[in-house]
Parts: structure tokens; C-alpha cells; sequence
């Protein structure tokens, strides 16, 4: 259906400095989740997304716009638990009815 990666919009200057900043480039960078869906243009009815890390908030609310049911995920690791607390994401993902499957590392 389609695929996504995270990385600056298309005509935005990415330059290694602003990589470097990274309050600048994480307020920069579209996620891989969004990517994907404007790749795919259409909506995505019953599709499955495949990701690396459990989804922010923002993402599963686009994702349930796009009819994305169900979301196969890791749970990133202990390194990944420290920095973000996925305990919002899970919430969100039950409240608006996606099967999230997080992969435990």
C-alpha cells in the first residue's frame, strides 16, 4: 500500500545543522506514520501499519483518520522507555477502537 520514514518536508533545508539542533528537527521532521499515509493517498480501510516504535498520539489520531485498524509495533527497549512514556499512546489507540500489538524486544 505504501511506506513511510521520518524526515524533513520536501523543500525544507536540511542542512547537518539543523540535524544538530534537535529541538529544530524534531519540530521539522514529519514521522514516518504520516509519510506513509500521504504516500499512500487514499484512505487506508482495515490496513495494518508496521512501525519500529510505538506511535506518538498525534500519529494514531491521523491514522484513525485514514482507517487504519490496526498497528503492529516494538516496544522499543528499555532505552526507548526511558526518553517516552507510551502509556498515552496505548490509551489513545484503545479509545479510538485500532488494534495496537506492541512487540515486546
Amino acid at each position: 500500500m505504501s511506506f513511510g520514514f521520518n524526515g524533513f518536508a520536501r523543500g525544507c533545508d536540511d542542512s547537518p545543522e539543523r540535524y544538530a539542533n534537535r529541538d529544530l528537527k524534531l519540530s521539522l521532521t514529519v514521522h514516518a506514520e504520516i509519510n506513509a499515509v500521504l504516500a499512500a493517498g487514499r484512505h487506508l480501510d482495515n490496513c495494518t501499519v508496521y512501525i519500529t516504535h510505538t506511535p506518538c498520539v498525534p500519529c494514531l489520531v491521523k491514522l484513525k483518520q485514514s482507517f487504519v485498524s490496526k498497528i503492529v509495533c516494538y516496544d522499543g527497549g528499555e532505552e526507548f522507555a526511558k526518553r517516552w512514556d507510551q502509556s498515552e499512546s496505548i490509551k489513545m489507540a484503545e479509545e479510538l477502537g485500532i488494534k495496537l500489538i506492541i512487540i515486546k524486544s
